[in-house]
């Protein structure tokens, strides 16, 4: 294997497990969405108002009440209008934040599937040492310590690893 195919595959590795990690933050985050658009709709559907007024409305002598359109509008129902207004807004947002943390997502698990696929092929072992590299940013050295192996065999295991991937890439390039 060539420097710059092995420098390739370990750097495709480690954005496999950066996508992961933001593929996982992702899901996090689609969750409070979804949380805030239930409450947000749970808030306009509920029998008990939760919102403050943010005007000071006075006492309203009716007869002082401007008609629009052969209605009567006092402020109190305009401020209320206004309330519900923003509440929509807040709700096309949030939806539309669902929406691309959706397609995000996607994206994200589009792009990992095919690394799933050769990790899942590796061994235990292997698995553990590319998680313990590049998912915790530990070094060879530290890797070595914690498996009872010695630098030089840890170095070549990755070395073996990569080796491996760019093989399964090649052979069945999913």
């Amino acid at each position: 294997m060539k420097t710059e195919e092995y420098k390739s595959v370990k750097t495709r590795i480690s954005k496999y497990y950066k996508d992961k990690k933001a593929l996982n933050l992702q899901y996090q985050r689609l969750k409070r969405l979804e949380a805030k658009l239930k409450d947000i709709i749970e808030e306009m559907e509920g029998s008990i108002f939760k919102a403050s007024l943010s005007a000071d409305l006075r006492a309203i002598s009716y007869d002082s009440v401007s008609v629009t359109g052969g209605l009567p509008v006092s402020p109190m129902d305009r401020e209320i209008e206004n309330i519900y207004k923003s509440y929509e807004k807040e709700k096309i947002k949030i939806l539309n934040e669902i929406y691309l943390t959706k397609k995000l997502i996607y994206q994200l698990e589009t792009d990992t599937e095919k690394f799933d696929c050769y990790i899942g092929m590796l061994s235990d072992e292997a698995r553990l040492i590319l998680e313990m590299i590049f998912k915790k940013d530990m070094s060879i050295t530290a890797v070595g310590l914690k498996l009872n192996m010695s630098k030089s065999s840890v170095s070549r295991k990755v070395f073996i690893i990569a080796k491996d991937i760019l093989l399964l890439d090649t052979n069945y390039s999913i």
